[in-house]
């Protein structure tokens, strides 16, 4: 079995790497194409101590906005975020692992303007629907999920994306919202 040397193993640039270069240049480094679909997605060995401390302080001061609501005028029910919401959108990791953290800081804003996409399909044990919400985070694509578990009547953030093979699992015709 020959190996594959084409491998590329891409780490997360942070904000001061990116203010280097020229947008475009940004823009093709972080959507250049390799030979594996998800390489360009896959996280830094190791985060620098300066970013886990700063995910830290996001995560301390997103918990201020637990009781907050959030609204998206083409989504008609009222958002919110929980501890748990705040827990995995910093956990996941993005290409711009920083600068999507940061962006929970602006969650509101960053609702109120994304686009409203649709529900996602249902598999059959999930106790929950899912929706998803476009928005840019430097010019790269990324997808909130909101959801809203059959337990409570709540819409709730649960996470972040910038993986494009989540748009796959959008309903095909639109639904009215639960």
């Amino acid at each position: 079995m020959q190996k594959n040397n084409s491998y590329r193993f891409r780490r997360i640039y942070n904000a001061t790497d990116l203010n280097r270069m020229t947008k475009k240049a940004t823009i093709e480094l972080l959507t250049k194409k390799s030979n594996s679909s998800d390489d360009r997605r896959k996280p830094a060995k190791t985060l620098s101590q300066a970013v886990k401390n700063r995910r830290s302080e996001i995560k301390t001061a997103a918990r201020k906005l637990i009781n907050d609501t959030f609204v998206n005028e083409k989504f008609k029910f009222p958002i919110r975020i929980t501890n748990n919401g705040i827990k995995e959108w910093t956990n996941q990791p993005h290409i711009l692992y920083a600068e999507k953290n940061e962006m929970l800081l602006n969650i509101k804003s960053v609702i109120r303007k994304a686009e409203y996409l649709g529900r996602m399909s249902r598999q059959p044990n999930d106790d929950y629907s899912s929706y998803l919400f476009s928005t840019k985070i430097r010019g790269i694509e990324s997808w909130i999920i909101v959801r809203k578990y059959d337990r409570v009547e709540d819409y709730v953030i649960h996470s972040i994306s910038d993986n494009h093979s989540i748009l796959q699992h959008l309903e095909k015709e639109e639904k009215d919202v639960d």
